[in-house]
């Protein structure tokens, strides 16, 4: 028979019997801090198994039915919980979703060795005492920052006209730039910055933290107008350089050709005594073929 866990109005009583019952989730990552937020309906209890693993080791996926979910022992190194979904204030129990938050990092694993994996396995309850099938997960630490991109595109508007950038991060993560403030971020992680850039590198700082908590820094470098910096330019020195030299070779070319063979003594037929052969006379008999 259905038992109440909490005071329930008559006119509630319906609503409970024929809603659907209460379900449970776990998340797969927790808060770099080791806390998870467990979903569910405003007022239920959630119990709780948690099982510590060794790095390396897979635990189950399947959890047992209700009774042996609340039954069975959790083992030496486990630790059962019970928490409860908490009814905010203009909420009422039973009707609404919220989160209950579980601590793990204190629960090690064996003789004490820290650990960032635990199985969980949940047994919802909601206040008209129904219970809800048990779910059962691998959760692990989430202690890695989230990514954050920003494209930089060939060509933007320059100063004083404002530019936008568009970026990227983990769905959920909240976004600072700085000398922008808080940007907003859509469900799949976009976001964008518009302001002026002028047309020299400029750095652009971008401060993500992720749902656990986790922050990534990034900087990135941005330029207005036509970004200079995708040029070709050891190419484009290159062609410069051979262009140059194929202009130095034919402006020396032409030159000799306009200027002619430089004239000498001999070409122009004009010699001087100095210049002119001298006649050796030989003795008798110096060698001269004889006829």
């Amino acid at each position: 028979m259905p038992f109440a866990l909490s005071e329930t109005r008559s006119q509630d009583l319906v609503y409970f019997r024929e809603f659907p019952t209460p379900t449970a989730t776990v998340e797969t990552t927790t808060d770099s801090d080791g806390s998870t937020a467990l979903p569910g309906f405003t007022g239920a209890r959630l119990f709780t198994a948690v099982t510590p693993l060794p790095e390396g080791q897979a635990g189950p996926d399947v959890p047992p039915d209700i009774l042996d979910s609340l039954a069975a022992d959790p083992g030496r190194d486990s630790r059962n919980v019970v928490a409860r979904v908490p009814v905010p204030a203009g909420l009422e129990s039973g009707r609404d979703g919220s989160f209950a938050r579980l601590a793990l990092g204190d629960i090690q694993g064996r003789d004490g060795a820290p650990t960032s994996r635990w199985s969980l396995r949940v047994v919802p309850i909601n206040d008209w005492g129904e219970w809800g099938e048990p779910a059962m997960r691998t959760i692990s630490r989430d202690a890695i920052g989230p990514t954050i991109g920003v494209e930089n595109p060939f060509l933007s508007a320059i100063w004083p006209v404002s530019a936008r950038l568009a970026g990227r991060s983990e769905p959920g993560s909240s976004v600072k730039v700085d000398g922008h403030g808080d940007v907003n971020v859509d469900s799949r992680g976009r976001f964008f910055v518009d302001g002026p850039l002028a047309p020299w590198p400029q750095m652009l700082r971008v401060i993500a933290t992720d749902p656990a908590g986790n922050t990534t820094v990034a900087e990135f470098w941005v330029v207005g107008g036509i970004d200079y910096r995708r040029f070709p330019w050891p190419g484009i020195i290159a062609a410069t350089l051979l262009a140059l030299i194929a202009v130095r070779g034919l402006f020396t070319g032409s030159r000799g050709r306009a200027t002619g063979v430089e004239a000498t003594r001999w070409s122009t037929g004009i010699l001087d005594d100095a210049s002119m052969p001298e006649i050796e006379e030989l003795p008798p008999g110096s060698g001269l073929a004889r006829s």
